[in-house]
């Protein structure tokens, strides 16, 4: 489990960090996210921008 967990933490840096260089928008990086969750069976979410500024 914990290794599922640091490769979903990996995937958002790295989403991150092409957001912060230009290679991808924002919105993208988003639809991505959302991807990520809703594989998820454990109920969590990683924020989304209707629920937290700067996303």
């Amino acid at each position: 489990m914990h290794d599922h967990l640091r490769s979903e933490l990996e995937q958002l840096f790295d989403l991150i960090s092409q957001v912060e260089a230009g290679t991808l928008e924002a919105g993208a990086a988003r639809s991505l996210i959302n991807t990520m969750r809703c594989g998820r069976t454990t109920g969590r979410s990683v924020p989304t921008a209707s629920r937290t500024a700067g996303w």
